[in-house]
């Protein structure tokens, strides 16, 4: 009579749980440089298109002998507010607040242009572009000196 040997294949629970410790070890090495790359990613974004709103306050300023005081509304510049609109088709809302500013205060000829990030790190990354050229930004928290 034949007997049939029972062989045990498959993985122990020891051996699972090995892998799964060393799963979530390069996942929390990971994630937050993955993190951080998204937010300078968006920080980007928030310098593309303050660059475009630089050109509509340039053309708005040479319409007005260099007086930025006329070109510190998104009326004035002709465009819709980026704060608050999207392009066609994207299901995606946009990740700053972006403020104008010029005229008298700021001195002849000189704008700032300011992004705030919205959302759960709303105050925690600010991007500013000056009419001299200079773009700068700040962080909070984990997001100092991020871009």
């Amino acid at each position: 009579m034949d007997t049939l040997k029972i062989t045990n294949t498959g993985f122990t629970l020891v051996e699972i749980i090995i892998v799964l410790v060393i799963l979530g070890v390069l996942v929390t090495i990971a994630l937050p440089g993955l993190f951080a790359q998204i937010e300078r990613n968006r920080a980007q974004e928030a310098i593309n298109t303050m660059n475009f709103i630089k050109s509509s306050i340039e053309t708005c300023g040479l319409q007005n002998n260099y007086q930025f005081s006329q070109c510190n509304n998104w009326t004035s510049l002709n465009m819709l507010d980026p704060s608050y609109n999207t392009p066609p088709g994207s299901n995606m809302g946009s990740n700053f607040i972006y403020t104008l500013g010029g005229g008298n205060a700021y001195g002849l000829g000189t704008y700032s242009i300011k992004a705030t990030r919205t959302g759960i790190l709303a105050n925690f990354v600010v991007v500013n572009r000056n009419s001299d050229g200079s773009v700068t930004c700040t962080g909070n928290g984990a997001y100092v000196g991020f871009c």
